[in-house]
């Protein structure tokens, strides 16, 4: 019973994290974006869109190399609009 109310807690913490993530995401706060994206995943739990967007974050912050590892772990987890935006950030990489 203890794991289930745990799991219930850690749950919670996570889903509070990710709705942070989100808004800063919407409102362009990407340290912000960075940042609850990594307590989201230190949580143990993960949502597909995680990755997606940190990797936007990174992006708009010209961090490209870590934005290129963020869109291809998207894409491992079924985020297919990460392919796009994967493509563009090569793109943008080799321009530096």
């Amino acid at each position: 019973m203890r794991l289930f109310y745990w799991l219930a807690s850690v749950g919670a913490v996570f889903w509070s994290i990710h709705k942070a993530c989100y808004e800063a995401y919407h409102d362009d706060r990407w340290i912000d974006v960075i940042k609850s994206v990594n307590r989201a995943l230190n949580t143990g739990f993960y949502n597909d869109s995680l990755y997606f967007f940190r990797g936007v974050a990174y992006e708009s912050l010209g961090y490209f190399k870590y934005a290129k590892n963020d869109y291809k772990m998207a894409i491992k987890n079924g985020v297919y609009e990460a392919n796009t935006a994967l493509e563009r950030v090569k793109q943008k990489a080799k321009r530096k």
